[in-house]
């Protein structure tokens, strides 16, 4: 059984999320959370139903001599002892969230942290990464809308300005932005687009739905575009390309995806030289703990649904 933990502030979605995973992940052992501010409380008083299920008491420190992963929910505070592991320990992982908007990571300039989309960096995981800095939310969405595109150098290289709306939580448009740009340079050397993401001003939306909206220039037919998708994710699990005809719902509405590892992509094409993309995902599951634990999967040779085919409600 991999040994797992958690680090950091207690009171938070991801946190409580993030519990709930580990616990019924068949592959994982969770043995500890270390919280100083609560040390000594049972998990159950935050996680509620989780009681008579689990005994853990929230600690100051961790054993790291018993750990084979760590996610760290704060990125700013990374424990010294886990960098200190990743060093010395090759059978030891770390995972480290992204930072609250506005924030920044302390692993952000680490060259040993892999960029936590699957989508786009799967072999690097299962061939040796041991630590993985998750991207955020919106970032995962827009890549996985583009990165069909970018793979086979069909994104726009000029200078104008690949503008994202999206909708949905609270999120930081220039980290997302730069993610987004670094990612696609990195697979399509000629993309020179200015990234831009902007909220899309609704003024109600659901915590658990997410959606990023984009169109650019692309003269390439609609079947073109869709085989391209298919041969891009033909063996991945969690990304699919929505049939022609088959609209996503808007942030607005009920989140189809709350509590679904998935992203979902609507293709369409509004004149002969325009595409218009739109995906969809859970900002709390594939936007973050899913995608956590998926990451996990990979980094010790797992199935990538492994523990992700249901989640638990809150």
């Amino acid at each position: 059984m991999i040994k797992a933990a958690i680090y950091g502030k207690t009171d938070t979605p991801n946190a409580r999320d993030l519990v709930r995973l580990l616990l019924i992940h068949p592959d994982i052992q969770f043995i500890g959370f270390a919280s100083e501010d609560h040390a000594g409380r049972p998990l159950w008083e935050d996680v509620f139903d989780v009681f008579g299920s689990c005994d853990i008491r929230y600690s100051r420190t961790l054993d790291y001599s018993k750990l084979d992963v760590l996610f760290c929910l704060d990125a700013d505070d990374v424990p010294a002892e886990a960098l200190s592991k990743l060093e010395t320990d090759p059978e030891f992982r770390l995972i480290v969230f992204p930072p609250k908007p506005g924030e920044g990571s302390a692993v952000d300039s680490l060259d040993n942290f892999v960029y936590g989309v699957p989508e786009l960096n799967r072999k690097a995981m299962v061939r040796g990464a041991r630590a993985v800095r998750l991207a955020c939310a919106p970032a995962i969405a827009a890549l996985d809308a583009t990165f069909p595109f970018a793979r086979v150098l069909m994104m726009p290289g000029d200078t104008e300005s690949l503008e994202i709306t999206v909708d949905g939580p609270e999120f930081d448009p220039e980290r997302s932005a730069r993610e987004v740009s670094a990612c696609l340079q990195a697979v399509q050397t000629s993309f020179r687009r200015r990234v831009e993401f902007r909220a899309s001003g609704r003024e109600s939306h659901s915590l658990r739905g997410l959606t990023v909206d984009m169109e650019f220039p692309c003269a390439i037919d609609e079947q073109t575009i869709r085989d391209s998708f298919a041969e891009a994710y033909d063996d991945h699990n969690f990304t699919f390309i929505l049939p022609p005809g088959i609209p996503l719902p808007d942030g607005s509405e009920d989140a189809p995806l709350a509590g679904c590892n998935k992203c979902f992509i609507s293709v369409s094409k509004p004149d002969a030289d325009t595409v218009r993309l739109r995906a969809a995902i859970d900002p709390r599951m594939k936007g973050a703990v899913g995608n956590a634990i998926h990451c996990m999967n990979l980094l010790f040779g797992l199935h990538e649904r492994t523990g992700l085919e249901l989640k638990p409600g809150e």
